[in-house]
């Protein structure tokens, strides 16, 4: 799988598709090497802050 294929399958695992859509979409992509980027995006620590943001809509 080249740079670009990868970057395309990590794009969709970090929109939220499940590892089965992510295989059903890329069906010439070797299964094992989807499996191996969903797990390592999925165990990196996505967790950070949002800041609250207040509006005046007077």
């Amino acid at each position: 799988m080249q740079k670009q294929d990868e970057r395309a399958v990590e794009s969709m695992i970090k929109c939220g598709l499940s590892l089965e859509a992510v295989c059903e979409s890329f069906p010439k992509f070797n299964k094992s090497e989807i499996e191996e980027i969903y797990n390592r995006i999925k165990d990196m620590d996505t967790s950070f802050e949002v800041p609250e943001i207040k509006r005046n809509c007077s």
